[in-house]
């Protein structure tokens, strides 16, 4: 095979057992053009998507800080150090800033509790793990648990909040019954126990875990609450 150049145009010829076929600069640089522009829409996509993720750590400090209800374009664009119009770029009006707020927190904590019981061997340790888990999230991750509590109260029902918070609630209640009912399978625990109703004692419980991690309460003082937390919702001896 050799290639070679046609004569008064800009195409390369192609020689190919004998067989000359020509093929226009055009077409190559089209081509070339098209695959560069995939490329650079891509880095494109991802870079905003980083910077969606990265807005919205700094939208969940500030709700933290000043309450969801004072949460607002402008404080958070401060905080990260950009343009207001950059923040009204990824989270065009309130609506949609706040509920992406309470949807981030969400996510943390069923990914949280995901972490622990999805395809757990001891279904009962993936229950205890999971909430000395968040017991410690409540330290390294404060500003995810206040915008929490606050979300856990707002039944006023502005922008759906409550309706989403009752939806992300059960989310977590399901993934901890089925725990439980995996236990009783195994015979780990009673089967007269409501696996349903033990979660919801469960989550109720980390409300106070919350209380006790901002009353600086030591680890050992945290994790005796939560054993009693769980054999009293699990009604184990």
């Amino acid at each position: 095979m050799t290639v070679g150049m046609c004569m008064g145009a800009r195409c390369p010829i192609i020689t190919f057992g004998g067989c000359a076929i020509a093929r226009p600069v055009a077409l190559i640089t089209s081509l070339e053009s098209g695959l560069l522009a995939a490329k650079k829409k891509t880095r494109q996509w991802l870079a905003g998507t980083e910077r969606r993720k990265q807005l919205l750590m700094y939208a969940v400090k500030v709700a933290a800080q000043r309450g969801l209800g004072r949460t607002g374009h402008t404080e958070i664009a401060r905080l990260a150090g950009v343009a207001v119009s950059s923040v009204f770029l990824y989270f065009p009006n309130r609506h949609d800033l706040i509920t992406s707020i309470v949807a981030e927190v969400g996510r943390y904590y069923i990914e949280l509790a995901l972490r622990f019981h999805e395809s757990a061997p001891d279904p009962l340790e993936a229950v205890r793990q999971h909430f000395y888990a968040f017991a410690d999230s409540v330290i390294s991750e404060p500003d995810y648990a206040q915008v929490w509590l606050e979300w856990a109260v707002l039944i006023r029902n502005e922008d759906r909040l409550w309706e989403s918070f009752l939806e992300f609630q059960e989310h977590v209640i399901r993934i901890i019954a089925t725990s439980i009912r995996r236990c009783q399978k195994l015979g780990t625990l009673k089967k007269s126990v409501p696996a349903t109703n033990a979660a919801r004692l469960l989550v109720a419980s980390a409300y106070t875990t919350t209380q006790l991690k901002f009353m600086n309460r030591s680890r050992r003082v945290i994790h005796h609450y939560t054993e009693q937390a769980l054999n009293l919702a699990l009604q184990r001896e």
